[in-house]
C-alpha cells in the first residue's frame, strides 16, 4: 500500500487534475489506515484532502465519493455522511463494486443492518440467473 502511495502521488505530480488519481490515492490512505496502527488520523487526514480534491476536478466522479464515504466511515465514523456519499457513488456508477463493498461493511453493517448489507454484496449487476449445481 504505501508503495502504491508513491506511484500514485507520481502519477499526481505528472498530471495534477487527473480526479481518479487522487480517489485513488484517498483509498490508499483508507487502505493503510485500516491495515497498520500507526498514526491512523493523519492518514485520514491524507485521505480526507485527497477525496477533497478529486471531488473539486469532478464532483460527478463516483470513484471520488466513494473514497469521501470511506474517509467518513472508516475515519471518522460518520455513518450517516459514508451512506450519504456511498449512495451517490452508487448511483452514479452502479457498477462501482468497492462502492458496494464499502457501503455495506462501512455503513449498513455498523448502523445495524445486517440483511441490507448482505443484499449489497449479494448485488449482481448482470442480472444474469446465477446457474444451479445440476446445471
Amino acid at each position: 500500500m504505501r508503495k502504491s502511495v508513491g506511484y500514485l502521488q507520481s502519477a499526481i505530480e505528472a498530471s495534477p487534475r487527473f480526479s481518479q488519481a487522487y480517489s485513488a490515492l484517498a483509498d490508499a490512505y483508507m487502505a493503510c489506515c485500516t491495515l497498520q496502527s500507526e498514526a491512523p488520523w493523519e492518514l485520514t487526514e491524507k485521505a480526507r484532502t485527497a477525496a477533497l480534491r478529486a471531488l473539486e476536478l469532478d464532483e460527478n466522479s463516483a470513484e471520488a465519493h466513494c473514497a469521501m464515504g470511506t474517509v467518513f466511515g472508516i475515519g471518522d465514523w460518520d455513518w450517516r455522511g459514508a451512506e450519504r456519499e456511498l449512495r451517490l457513488a452508487i448511483d452514479l456508477k452502479p457498477s462501482l463494486v468497492l462502492a458496494r463493498i464499502c457501503y455495506a461493511l462501512g455503513c449498513l453493517v455498523p448502523l445495524g443492518r445486517p440483511l441490507d448489507a448482505l443484499a449489497e454484496l449479494c448485488h449482481r449487476q448482470d442480472k444474469t440467473p446465477a446457474l444451479s449445481p445440476a446445471a
